[in-house]
């Protein structure tokens, strides 16, 4: 999702669209960036508490639950 992201504004900006269209691309891939390292911090903070087998099925559980509006670790 985040390549398409930069491609949207890439072209955005090749077509000669609206600074604010891809102002609002780029708000868009910086809040993906966070949500990203906060589900990685979890992770590594799982990992700390419960060893480093586990976290792939964490990042998993977390990957599926986001769509639905949860970043929560079980």
């Amino acid at each position: 999702m985040r390549n398409s992201t930069v491609a949207f504004a890439y072209f955005g900006l090749k077509l000669g669209l609206a600074d604010s269209v891809c102002a609002h691309a780029c708000k868009i891939f910086q809040s993906r960036c966070h949500a990203n390292q906060q589900i990685s911090k979890r992770a590594s903070a799982w990992e700390e508490k419960h060893g480093r087998g586990e976290s792939n099925q964490v990042l998993m559980s977390v990957k599926r639950k986001r769509h639905h509006g949860q970043i929560v670790l079980q």
